[in-house]
């Protein structure tokens, strides 16, 4: 809860969103995935909450298998090259240096680096 909470608050402070699967053992309705969703969203961003978003296409899309996961895209249906990915225990902040130094696309090193500068830098 506290990874999820400060995932929320880096993407808050990112304009980021956060992307659920769907439904789990513990939240197996729409309303128990709300309740989780403001929950998070109370207790770690008050009134600038992160956009959530439940989309279980997009793990195919980029090909997620662990969570949590970082994808920086050029759009929602990229080829593999227009976007990067990487998963692990880490911050917003680390996913977005690897990006904008491990990207084989220039684009994505230079959006990771500008949200990483904007959001991150100056604190």
């Amino acid at each position: 809860r506290s990874s999820v909470m400060q995932l929320a608050k880096e993407a808050a402070m990112s304009r980021s969103t956060l992307v659920l699967r769907g439904f789990d053992k513990k939240n197996q309705t729409m309303e128990g995935v709300q309740a989780y969703v403001n929950d998070i969203n109370g207790n770690c961003c008050g009134k600038n909450p992160p956009s959530w978003v439940g989309h279980p296409k997009l793990y195919e899309t980029f090909n997620v298998r662990v969570t949590p996961a970082f994808v920086l895209s050029k759009g929602q249906s990229p080829s593999q090259r227009d976007f990067a990915l990487i998963s692990g225990d880490m911050s917003l902040g680390n996913a977005l240096k690897f990006f904008a130094q491990g990207s084989a696309n220039s684009e994505i090193r230079t959006k990771a680096s500008e949200i990483y500068t904007k959001t991150f830098a100056s604190r």
